[in-house]
């Protein structure tokens, strides 16, 4: 869905980085978790809409949140609407397999006629325009999930990795003042990251390769919440991470008394070993 982010639409649209609307915000707070005990996924989205005009076409029910769940994989394409500042939905076992994308929106849910506001882009002042069912009225940025509900836990659900023009080629940085990990890398390099997700798509054993970018990251944040526990212990990462501790015996965030290399480790179910194998038998069959 990324080429609706960048799409030019004929009418202006509210969305992240835009100039269509002045003053106004539209963004969506996105939690996807696997239902303890099963491998089913609930996504639940969370709105968040200043607008005056758009927030009074979802009073009048002439607009409607909406959000669009893609796995690839599966084939699944479903697309949720809701009145409500809020989306909750299960996917049940095998809907949804390795990697998956959300997009939100705003779209109208009837025909508008001589649609205007006054806070709109100079280039649209004065101008109007009818708008039929089911056109984007705002959108959100596509955010990536990776979710192997076969083979792996569900640390995918809480790291999100992120272009950063900051960040120089071949580095990366963490961002934890957020519900969800965010990894920041280069453009370039989130570029190759989504290019080589798509490649290893069904490809369980392959996908283990991508822990090799994962492992490094989970040590550093383990470290760093054990350091700063007060500072983050408010965030989902945190209380997942603490879950997962708990899950394979080892001290919780703050306790300062594991080793968080092995614990990482035992976190991917020794990633590194499995990681270790894929590459032995990959240059084996090369030979």
């Amino acid at each position: 869905m990324r080429d609706l982010e960048n799409k030019a639409f004929p009418h202006p649209v509210l969305r992240n980085g835009g100039t269509d609307y002045l003053d106004s915000e539209f963004f969506t707070n996105l939690s996807v978790e696997r239902i303890e005990g099963t491998t089913q996924l609930r996504v639940i989205a969370e709105f968040t809409l200043n607008d005056p005009i758009l927030s009074g076409l979802i009073r009048q029910k002439k607009s409607s949140y909406a959000i669009l769940v893609k796995c690839p994989d599966t084939f699944l394409r479903k697309e949720i609407m809701s009145f409500e500042p809020k989306i909750e939905r299960t996917f049940e076992n095998g809907q949804i397999v390795g990697g998956m994308e959300v997009t939100s929106f705003i779209v109208s849910t009837n025909a508008i006629s001589k649609f205007s506001a006054h806070h709109w882009h100079n280039d649209y002042q004065g101008l109007s325009f009818d708008i039929r069912p089911g056109t984007v009225l705002a959108i959100h940025e596509t955010t990536d999930y990776w979710i192997d509900t076969i083979d792996e836990e569900d640390i995918g659900s809480i790291i999100d990795i992120k272009p950063d023009s900051s960040v120089e080629r071949g580095y990366w940085s963490c961002d934890l003042l957020n519900d969800r990990i965010k990894i920041c890398v280069a453009s370039a390099d989130h570029q190759d990251i989504c290019n080589i997700r798509e490649e290893i798509r069904g490809k369980v054993e392959s996908a283990y390769l991508l822990n090799g970018f994962f492992l490094p990251v989970l040590i550093y944040v383990l470290k760093e919440a054990d350091a700063n526990i007060r500072e983050y212990e408010r965030y989902r990462w945190f209380t997942a991470l603490n879950n997962r501790l708990e899950s394979i015996d080892s001290a919780k965030l703050g306790e300062n008394r594991s080793d968080r290399e092995i614990d990482a480790q035992k976190i991917f179910r020794s990633s590194f070993g499995t990681m270790v194998a894929v590459l032995r038998s990959q240059v084996y069959d090369s030979n």
